[in-house]
């Protein structure tokens, strides 16, 4: 009778919903930043692969793909940003709220929300078993997450069908029939189960907006599709990453196609307005008119001839001197990506020991729990 004393399974749901929820946002952080190491690794290692960046699905500019991996990196450290943000919301103990309306038993809310690592009480006893906003929190991390895998997936998709890249054989298939197919399997399940996941978030957010106030059965459904969606986000993050580690760049592809490109012409206008103190409007115009008319496929043979047209100091052009000319701050220019590689090392290690100090908490916590029941 005294272990039932005061208590509902309202308030224990709410208690134990928030608890795994919040181990499992502790999970993701700790997969995002394994996949934040992996890809500040690959930056690292890929400064001399050419790329060509595409707006609008058509080529834009020359880059590299060491500014790829530090872009996608600081895309999903945003996320980690989130995550804090959202355990922060769900890691407030509901216990001790009865039903809906409290207990007349003396109960201590504060001492059993100090001994489940809880950061702190929700007061009102009706908010603390109605509310569920911290799972949509959760879930919005989640779908945010999978926005940037999806992406990453429909870029390596894209960079595998060009044979820019080269995949693991463990992460595609072949065809039934057709012998010369090595199809991206893997990334395009990813695409799937970034869709999965949105419809998860959706579908939470529909059944607690036709809800009353306090416990209503349909919570349980809630639980349910909430911890589905975040260990579909565990299982993606892990998977994203062992892609990206085992792929191979094929650099000599990848300087073909960008010599055979037009992302050059951005380029050549800002020599003509730095070089030659050419009003960027008129160099605009007059490297836009050339590259009306130009035969891409004779592009590198006749880059010189561009060159020499336009007066421009160099007689031909290295994608890495040009790279190096760019000075705005998170350029592809070399100087600018070891800086980002350093800084972005250190926001890695600065949340990952945000991570463990959480982690560390709730290990003690549940430790104590046990010393206790064994006294």
């Amino acid at each position: 009778m005294k272990l039932q004393s005061g208590k509902s399974r309202n308030d224990d749901v709410a208690t134990i919903t928030r608890m795994k929820i919040r181990k499992l946002l502790l999970e993701i952080l700790d997969l995002l930043l394994k996949l934040s190491s992996t890809l500040l690794e690959r930056a690292k290692k890929d400064k001399d692969v050419i790329l060509i960046y595409r707006t609008h699905r058509r080529d834009a500019q020359i880059s590299n793909l060491s500014h790829y991996w530090l872009a996608q990196l600081d895309s999903l450290i945003r996320n980690a940003e989130r995550i804090i943000e959202a355990y922060k919301r769900c890691n407030l103990s509901p216990l001790g709220s009865s039903a809906c309306a409290g207990t007349m038993f003396p109960i201590d809310k504060e001492f059993t929300a100090r001994i489940l690592a809880f950061d702190g009480i929700l007061e009102n006893s009706l908010d603390a078993v109605t509310s569920r906003d911290f799972i949509i929190d959760a879930l919005h991390v989640a779908v945010s997450i999978m926005i940037d895998i999806s992406r990453i997936s429909e870029d390596l998709i894209y960079w595998s069908e060009k044979r820019i890249i080269e995949l693991d054989d463990s992460h595609c298939s072949s065809s039934s029939i057709m012998p010369h197919k090595k199809n991206p399997d893997v990334l395009e399940l990813l695409k799937a189960k970034a869709k999965e996941v949105i419809s998860i978030h959706m579908a939470i957010i529909e059944i607690l907006s036709s809800l009353p106030s306090g416990y209503n059965r349909e919570l349980q459904r809630v639980k349910i599709d909430a911890v589905k969606g975040l260990n579909i986000v565990k299982e993606s993050l892990d998977v994203i990453r062992e892609v990206i580690f085992y792929l191979k760049p094929n650099k000599i592809v990848f300087l073909k196609l960008a010599k055979k490109s037009e992302s050059i012409a951005t380029d050549l206008a800002e020599l003509l307005a730095t070089e030659l103190n050419v009003p960027f409007r008129e160099a605009h115009k007059k490297v836009g008119s050339i590259f009306k008319v130009i035969d891409l496929e004779n592009i590198e043979n006749g880059i010189e001839k561009i060159v020499d047209s336009l007066g421009i100091k160099e007689k031909s052009v290295d994608f890495n001197e040009l790279l190096m000319k760019r000075k705005s701050l998170g350029s592809p220019n070399l100087n600018e990506i070891d800086r980002l590689i350093k800084s972005r090392e250190i926001m890695i290690n600065t949340y990952k020991e945000i991570l463990n100090d959480k982690m560390n908490k709730i290990l003690k916590a549940m430790e104590e729990i046990k010393r206790i029941q064994h006294t």
